[in-house]
């Protein structure tokens, strides 16, 4: 649990608090909104944190996507709710219908018989592969692509 200290005494509150979006319940380090993938369908980029400066809605926060071109929007309040123009999107796995802190894909077991090793998202920066995801074993550095491994998943479960 996050705990906030008041500089100018030693007095100490225990709590957890969002530093960057001052939402109660979680810290900054695992915010479900902090770099959270564009809702633009091709979009590959991330939500940045802005707050408005127009006089009707001056201090409201809103996410926007780090790219100028792109016109990925939506207003941070809109998001904590659930509301939205579009759908919450993983930003490790992709998936739509969860975030990146309940992606069942990350922290994995690894597949290989006697590693203990946990199984992480990555995603590649080749030139064949570009922004491709794949499984890498933080043990004994087994790979394997995120959507073969969906795939040989969704097979078993059928």
């Amino acid at each position: 649990m996050a705990k906030k200290f008041c500089s100018s005494s030693n007095m100490k509150w225990d709590f957890e608090i969002c530093q960057l979006y001052e939402q109660p319940s979680h810290t900054a380090m695992s915010c479900p909104w902090m770099y959270s993938k564009c809702m633009i369908r091709g979009c590959i980029g991330l939500h940045m944190l802005f707050s408005c400066d127009s006089n009707i809605s001056k201090g409201k926060k809103y996410l926007k996507c780090q790219f100028p071109d792109c016109d990925g929007f939506i207003w941070l309040e809109d998001t904590m709710k659930g509301k939205s123009s579009t759908t919450i999107i993983c930003h490790l796995c992709g998936d739509d219908d969860h975030l990146g802190k309940d992606c069942p894909w990350e922290g994995y077991p690894c597949r290989r018989p006697g590693w203990l090793g946990w199984r992480h998202i990555s995603t590649s920066h080749t030139e064949q592969k570009p922004w491709k995801k794949y499984l890498v074993c933080d043990k004994c550095r087994s790979f394997e692509w995120l959507c073969d491994a969906i795939a040989k998943h969704e097979g078993t479960t059928k």
